[in-house]
């Protein structure tokens, strides 16, 4: 006998496989991407994805794209806007992005700010919020 899935269990296998997907995607014209570490979940209706991945290019040039957040649209057409809004009181920048999110045939508009600190060679975004439109 199986036992059904929940909801929320499908829930999280799709947004493995979706950050899975897309990673695909993305590491096939960069093969000096190496991911370590991939984890997807959903706990309090809230959605976790952490990505840890190295890359073969200078640090330097590396964190010079990454905090470019005005040009991150330049990055990735799922990202329609992009910008800082300000800086909290540790001088970690704000950041509001605008996302054309989809899952198969559904499409959404995310807008999503988050405070994003950096440090050791790592991007970190510290707290996130999102919402569709």
């Amino acid at each position: 006998m199986t036992r059904r899935s929940s909801a929320h269990e499908r829930r999280v296998r799709y947004l493995r496989a979706a950050v899975l997907t897309a990673l695909a995607a993305c590491s096939t014209p960069a093969p000096a991407l190496e991911v370590k570490a991939i984890d997807a979940r959903v706990t309090d209706h809230r959605y976790h994805v952490q990505f840890e991945a190295v890359l073969a290019a200078p640090v330097e040039h590396v964190t010079r794209v990454l905090t470019d957040y005005a040009g991150y649209a330049s990055l990735d057409p799922r990202i329609r806007e992009s910008r800082v809004i300000g800086t909290t009181d540790t001088g970690q920048a704000v950041l509001r992005t605008r996302i054309r999110a989809c899952a198969g045939l559904f499409c959404r508009t995310v807008l999503r700010t988050e405070q994003v600190a950096h440090a050791d060679g790592r991007l970190v975004p510290r707290s996130c919020r999102a919402r569709a439109t």
